[in-house]
């Protein structure tokens, strides 16, 4: 799960096109992952409780949304480039909060869906991956979004630079 949530992240952010010549920092990228598939298992773990409370739900959610916010930005600082990152406040704002939010109903769709049986259940649980699927694009797109590179006078360009090769390899 967590390999899956960064891999649709960096793929996310291999599709980024800029002029801009960018590699990627290995121990950053690698990290970025690390955080993902701990996120995960902590989910996981959330998810297998008996009783969900709501105190937990919110301290849940806030440790999720953190931790998808960190592996999104680890993965954003992994990209060496001749520029520099700065975010505008508001748009980083609103990708903390659409984590925060999505994480909290991502645990309570998969805490219900955990013991929901019935005749619907892979229809109710396909439906519930495509929203947390949404929800956690939508966090990683407002975070590009709030992105803004400012080159330096000396960085190099490559407008050929291709990562589908790279993308696909992470995508399978």
């Amino acid at each position: 799960m967590g390999a899956g949530i960064w891999s649709m992240h960096f793929v996310g952010m291999l599709a980024y096109k800029m002029d801009m010549y960018v590699e990627y920092d290995p121990f950053l990228t690698i990290l970025s992952m690390l955080v993902a598939v701990a996120v995960a298992y902590f989910v996981l773990k959330i998810v297998k409780a008996e009783t969900l409370k709501v105190g937990t739900i919110i301290q849940s959610a806030i440790m999720l949304g953190f931790g998808i916010c960190c592996m999104h930005y680890i993965g954003m600082e992994a990209m060496i480039m001749g520029g520099r990152f700065l975010y505008t406040l508001e748009l980083f704002a609103l990708s903390v909060a659409i984590a925060v939010t999505a994480s909290a109903a991502s645990l309570l769709i998969a805490f219900t869906l955990a013991r929901h049986k019935g005749k619907w259940q892979y229809a109710v649980k396909g439906i519930a991956a495509l929203i947390m699927g949404a929800a956690i694009c939508g966090m990683h797109y407002t975070g590009m979004a709030a992105a803004v590179m400012l080159p330096y006078a000396d960085c190099r360009y490559d407008q050929d630079q291709s990562f589908v090769g790279m993308a696909l390899s992470i995508a399978a």
